[in-house]
């Protein structure tokens, strides 16, 4: 189960919102917007209304600026106009993925498209966290389905220019579909359920490590300075026509300052995929495992075969032919053995296309 999938759920197993969980919420909110979806600030605001003046308004309950949470907007200003795209969401009931056209920065001069609804006729940003650049703003209005009127919004703001696809809008839906239940759960004030607290408990288990979902999952590739080049080189073709739905993490571009152990292992814990070539030549001919890769397999190895993280991880093993015996705790794995003819020489299309095949086969 994702963070996301766990959230409605909590969502849906809560009865009443009392000061205490609503503080709990905010963090869970917090967690989510940090670690799950990358953005840098967001707030729920549910809708008021003054009956004898028919002004209505926006109220922050939730948010990851705490001197935001209890602030009142205005949906309207003095002369009848709508007050920022959260107003014009909230009166229209109309999505919003707002982005520069240019991809610049966000404010009251930019040249804003919307592309989500594609709308044209929505107010100019209005950026009132003036600390703050961001390049992408995305708000939703809250209501249930066969309601009439959204019950308040929910927005986030990224410092990234971000463009909008069917898996990202499906994952922001299920997230407020989740937060307007939470909000009526609010207003409503209905007997608390006894499983509030582990579903709390749980969810927080859930947000707490980083996970952005509008990051490419990233690939982890090990292979020996001594391994053969024209494997080397399948794998940067690869990495070439998947650029777009793969980010390829080198080992040898790892150059930061510090101890090389620390960040390689770093970078492999924050790796859900992998591809290793163990193989380089020896003096005598032949092949053999270098042992660095295999220290680096070994982790994958360890992570893709037990509940040390919450997402599955995958990794692809590559090994000549002809090479030494393989490691006892690799022998279940579904290695890829490199194909040559008699000359050495490398059967380029058959390696790129079982790699191939098996990240087509890899659940993202």
């Amino acid at each position: 189960m994702n963070a996301i999938d766990a959230f409605r759920r909590f969502s849906l197993s809560v009865d009443i919102i009392n000061d205490n969980n609503k503080q709990q919420i905010n963090r869970i909110l917090e967690n989510i917007s940090k670690n799950i979806i990358g953005a840098s600030f967001f707030e729920v605001q549910f809708r008021t209304k003054n009956n004898k003046t028919k002004n209505e308004f926006l109220t922050t309950i939730w948010s990851n600026k705490q001197d935001a949470i209890g602030q009142v907007f205005n949906v309207r200003d003095l002369d009848n106009r709508l007050r920022g795209q959260t107003g014009y969401t909230l009166e229209r009931n109309i999505k919003l993925w707002i982005v520069d056209e240019d991809g610049g920065i966000l404010n009251e001069k930019s040249n804003c498209i919307d592309l989500w609804s594609n709308t044209d006729d929505f107010p100019d940003y209005w950026n009132y966290l003036e600390d703050m650049d961001y390049r992408t703003s995305i708000i939703l209005p809250l209501k249930h389905v066969g309601t009439h009127d959204p019950i308040g919004i929910v927005n986030f703001e990224f410092e990234d220019y971000y463009k909008p696809n069917p898996n990202f809008k499906n994952v922001f839906e299920n997230l407020s579909k989740s937060i307007t239940t939470l909000l009526y759960a609010y207003q409503a004030r209905h007997h608390q359920s006894n499983n509030t607290k582990s579903a709390v408990d749980e969810i927080l288990t859930l947000t707490r490590k980083e996970q952005y979902i509008l990051k490419k999952p990233e690939i982890f590739v090990a292979y020996s300075s001594r391994g053969l080049h024209d494997v080397i080189e399948i794998i940067k073709e690869i990495e070439t026509e998947y650029e777009n739905k793969f980010k390829f993490i080198w080992w040898d571009k790892i150059s930061l300052t510090g101890n090389i152990d620390s960040q390689l292992i770093k970078a492999i814990m924050g790796c859900k995929l992998a591809i290793i070539y163990f193989s380089e030549p020896k003096e005598c001919g032949g092949f053999v495992d270098n042992p660095n890769v295999v220290f680096e397999a070994g982790m994958f190895h360890t992570l893709s075969n037990n509940d040390i993280t919450t997402e599955p991880v995958y990794w692809i093993p590559i090994r000549e032919q002809d090479d030494s015996k393989i490691p006892f705790d690799f022998a279940r794995e579904r290695i890829i053995n490199v194909q040559r003819d008699k000359d050495k020489s490398l059967f380029s299309n058959k390696l790129k296309f079982a790699i191939e095949q098996r990240l087509k086969g890899i659940r993202k």
